[in-house]
């Protein structure tokens, strides 16, 4: 999603990627993709890294269980302490470049 013209992702985009990790392992790796123009998340079964398409950026490979586990279930705390302070500073050097 984008808010104000940022990146940000939401604690329900985040479960949708994280949900492999709170299940047994062994794990399928996974991409969680962002497109850059509207915001909106994928999650691909996948750990080819083509298929990342253009305009998309990979936000994450996965999902580590320990990652995951360190939120205690929180990710929205996930989200607000780590991936959209991230988030913002890339949406401030793409302003930059347009």
């Amino acid at each position: 999603m984008k808010i104000e013209d940022t990146l940000a992702v939401s604690a329900e985009e985040l479960a949708e990627f994280a949900a492999p990790a709170e299940a047994s392992r062994p794990i399928a790796p996974h991409l969680w993709m962002i497109d850059l123009a509207s915001g909106s998340t994928r999650v691909v079964r996948s750990d080819d890294l083509e298929a990342v398409p253009d305009g998309w950026a990979l936000l994450m490979t996965g999902p580590d269980p320990d990652w995951v586990n360190q939120w205690g279930g929180d990710l929205q705390r996930a989200c607000d302490e780590q991936i959209n302070p991230m988030l913002a500073a890339v949406s401030d050097e793409l302003r930059q470049v347009d």
